[in-house]
């Protein structure tokens, strides 16, 4: 799965069956989504898929770190989310994927800063 997701060309180039790997991905994937969004929500289900993926990116550099983080940001996000809704007495997935987004606004603002930390003291080396 990890060479068909990131290099479907090595992939096919090692033998794979891609075809049949991508439409069981696909296949997995639909089931996975179908069966708890009954349970628990579209907009749950799309948070709890999208956002830690997209926090991880922004802290990872390897795809096993990626999966790691993802995971435990998942995890803490929906405890939080939880322990909010109960306490606030707000609906569960609203809470879950407010909690997922502020995560997001702040590893992004934080990524975002450092990064122009960084930029604005090599500018101002070069110059002084």
């Amino acid at each position: 799965m990890y060479v068909l997701t990131f290099d479907e060309e090595t992939a096919f180039k090692a033998g794979l069956p891609i075809k049949t790997m991508s439409i069981l991905f696909n296949v997995l994937t639909g089931v996975t989504i179908a069966v708890i969004m009954p349970i628990v929500g579209a907009l749950l289900v799309s948070a709890i898929i999208i956002l830690p993926a997209a926090i991880s990116l922004r802290l990872s550099k390897s795809f096993y770190g990626v999966i790691l983080n993802e995971m435990v940001i998942a995890l803490v996000g929906m405890l939080s989310g939880l322990v909010t809704s109960y306490e606030l007495g707000t609906p569960p997935g609203a809470s879950i994927t407010i909690i997922l987004m502020l995560i997001f606004a702040i590893i992004t603002l934080a990524k975002y800063m450092l990064h122009y930390l960084k930029f604005d003291r090599l500018f101002n080396k070069s110059q002084g």
